[in-house]
């Protein structure tokens, strides 16, 4: 929806037939009538240049209609026109139609160069570099029509699913969050991301849920869990039934940017103390290293938490890299980092 208008694109008629770059609505409040009219101010647009129409998303004020090469504005003007069509960015649109996905005044999408932000006059790249180099060798086009993308509003988060080279299903959730800048992926298989509405439960319902009602089921039986009606980010699994992301965590791994520790000199780590909350949480943190940018970093075997918090570590380069490892399982929200604990090499 546009305004008060269904808008359709890429069409299929009987007169014109296909015309992939055509952008065709309703009459006004009115989503049955597609017969260009005056009156009811349905009507339809060709549009000259950037390629096929992939997407439409709508708005109150103004819509924005995706092509493969291009981006162009869609503003109610009123009759004749009824509507004005403006690029708003000539250099980049998408292939993809199904990783555009809308919140608020932001759309999120892929292009030819990466993952971008359009906050509704400028594309923003929000992958550039390494987050855009991992996904090109990552995602099979030949799949492409299986992406998929949903917003996690109450965490800020945009998130895509896609499938690997050689997977078939889509395999791996690529999540940003748009208030930090930050990215992560989930190796996860999914049929669909969808952002839906969850269920609401009777006590006979309760039955399907579980055969012990003294198990305390889902959630405590006063909580609004059960009352449904509240949307969710969500997906179809791969044996097409409708699931919530709210299991125990699973595991994590995080690994920290590449750094010279001693500016021009080789250090010793001998030890990190890794910062996450929670409670009943196994973490284990592992280091890597190498003197020359050349040469390949291996991490080596991992350490666990004693009792001061540290991990005990030694590995003597002029780079480092450390891995946190979280567990499944346990209980926590934030990893904030690692204090790492060297030396400059030759120092005790």
């Amino acid at each position: 929806m546009i305004r008060d208008f269904v808008v359709l694109g890429n069409t299929n008629d009987s007169t014109d037939g296909i015309r992939t770059n055509r952008v065709w609505w309703s009459g006004i409040n009115d989503a049955l009538d597609f017969d260009p009219d005056q009156v009811t101010q349905s009507d339809f647009q060709d549009i000259p240049e950037g390629g096929q129409v992939q997407r439409i998303i709508g708005g109150a004020e103004y819509g924005l209609v995706f092509l493969e090469r291009q981006i162009q504005r869609m503003t109610y003007v009123g009759s004749p026109l009824v509507f004005d069509f403006t690029p708003v960015d000539r250099r980049r649109g998408t292939n993809i139609p199904n990783s555009v996905i809308g919140h608020g005044r932001n759309v999120f999408f892929w292009s030819e160069e990466g993952a971008f932000a359009f906050d509704g006059a400028v594309s923003h790249p929000i992958g550039h570099l390494k987050v855009d180099r991992w996904l090109l060798n990552q995602f099979d086009p030949a799949n492409a029509d299986r992406v998929s993308a949903a917003i996690d509003p109450l965490n800020s988060l945009v998130c895509w699913s896609f499938p690997t080279t050689g997977a078939g299903n889509s395999d791996i959730i690529m999540v940003y969050n748009w208030k930090d800048n930050r990215w992560a992926y989930v190796e996860q298989e999914t049929q669909l991301l969808v952002h839906a509405e969850t269920q609401g439960f009777s006590l006979e319902d309760l039955d399907n849920i579980s055969t012990d009602i003294d198990a305390g089921v889902l959630s405590p039986f006063d909580s609004d869990e059960y009352k449904g009606g509240d949307f969710r980010f969500a997906a179809f699994d791969t044996t097409n039934k409708l699931s919530y992301f709210t299991a125990s965590n699973l595991a994590a791994e995080i690994d920290s940017a590449e750094m010279q520790l001693t500016p021009g000199a080789l250090s010793t780590v001998h030890s990190a103390r890794p910062i996450v909350d929670g409670s009943d949480v196994t973490v284990t943190v592992s280091v890597a290293g190498r003197n020359l940018q050349s040469e390949t970093a291996s991490f080596g075997t991992a350490g666990a938490v004693e009792a001061d918090g540290n991990v005990s570590l030694r590995k003597q380069a002029r780079y480092h890299k450390l891995r946190t490892n979280i567990a499944s399982g346990g209980t926590w929200t934030h990893a904030q980092g690692l204090e790492v604990n060297y030396v400059p090499a030759g120092k005790r």
